[in-house]
């Protein structure tokens, strides 16, 4: 079996990223996958290392962190197992638990989720060590860097369960690797939700990167293959989406780029949350964040730390002051709702509360 220096190994990634297109299926569209080659490069990297820590992806809803795995899976080399799980998965085993080397999947996933019951994501993430055994009766371990993917792993096991779980992955790490053999071990987790970081940040044994939605020239390249009705709209969107690409397919698919009918469908989404603002007298707060949504880090008083955590909770917010997955910081950009600190996880959201926030005031 070859190893390669780290070098050689990220060199052969990259190369074969610019040289190998892969492409989704996404309705009556083909869609390439779009760049994240320093994501998947930096991915590499956690496996070649193998250090024992859980590597902890966050980043706004929709911004491609699944698509990021998803492709992952389809250019690691023989010396390396990914196992992927989508912990929100209830009935699709396809899409509940995947990987390229092993091909008794349905083995695997009736075994285990036989054993807890239940839907088969969450239990195939509550048995992953389980997951790893009936692997291990399928493909030989012994020698090889083992990579687990657990996708959306806060939405399935909760916040109340996140840091006893993290816990948990990270203690089995050792015994899993010499119970088996393993080269290394990587156990990488990704979620979208911002409350959940800082729970996780409260322990030395999880390392937490950012990810982020598309860079501009990138959301171009996407929007383009799915027919646009003008470039002038693509323009629109990019205000409003942020680059966020699973916003950008909503528009493009499931409103036919009908972008005013897409902003009735998010007021609609956004009506309990504004409801709840009025009701603990946030208003002020509210038109505060959205005048700067870094005066959450620059001038925070009991009020805005209230506000906070609802925007946090509904997802309309996120805190980027992190290292993303590319080893750089997301730029502050304030026409998209981007602060040093803080922003919002698509521009839209902080355009439909301040249009809200206008609108009640102007009939009081």
């Amino acid at each position: 079996m070859k190893y390669y220096s780290q070098c050689k190994l990220i060199d052969m990634v990259e190369n074969y990223i610019k040289r190998e297109k892969t492409f989704f299926k996404i309705g009556r569209y083909r869609i390439e996958f779009i760049d994240r080659v320093d994501e998947i490069k930096k991915l590499m990297e956690w496996i070649d290392t193998g250090a024992p820590f859980i590597y902890f992806i966050y980043g706004p809803e929709g911004c491609g962190k699944t698509a990021l795995l998803s492709h992952f899976l389809n250019i690691v080399g023989d010396d390396i197992i990914p196992i992927y799980i989508n912990a929100i998965e209830r009935s699709n085993p396809e899409s509940a638990l995947i990987s390229p080397n092993i091909l008794k999947i349905k083995n695997i996933i009736k075994d285990v989720v036989g054993e807890s019951g239940g839907f088969i994501g969450p239990a195939l993430a509550q048995g992953v060590i389980a997951v790893i055994d009936k692997v291990s009766s399928i493909v030989r371990l012994k020698d090889k860097c083992l990579a687990i993917m657990i996708d959306d792993v806060v939405q399935s096991i909760g916040l109340g369960k996140i840091e006893g779980y993290i816990k948990w992955l990270y203690e089995s790490m050792p015994k899993i690797s010499e119970k088996y053999g393993l080269k290394s071990i990587t156990m990488i987790a990704t979620t979208s939700e911002g409350i959940s970081r800082r729970l996780i940040e409260r322990h030395a044994y999880s390392i937490t990167y950012l990810i982020w939605n598309l860079l501009k020239g990138d959301y171009i390249r996407l929007a383009e293959q799915l027919d646009p009705i003008n470039k002038n709209i693509i323009e629109e969107t990019w205000r409003l989406t942020g680059g966020n690409p699973r916003t950008l397919i909503q528009i493009a698919l499931a409103y036919k780029w009908n972008i005013e009918k897409w902003l009735e469908g998010i007021e609609e989404r956004l009506n309990e949350t504004i409801i709840k603002i009025r009701s603990l007298k946030l208003e002020k707060e509210l038109q505060k964040i959205i005048e700067n949504i870094d005066i959450i880090y620059l001038k925070p008083d009991k009020n805005i730390f209230k506000l906070r955590e609802i925007l946090e909770k509904e997802n309309l917010i996120i805190y980027k002051y992190k290292t993303t997955l590319r080893e750089t910081r997301i730029k502050e950009n304030r026409e998209i709702g981007i602060g040093k600190y803080y922003a919002w996880q698509i521009p839209a959201y902080m355009k439909i509360l301040e249009s809200k926030y206008n609108n009640s005031k102007s009939r009081l």
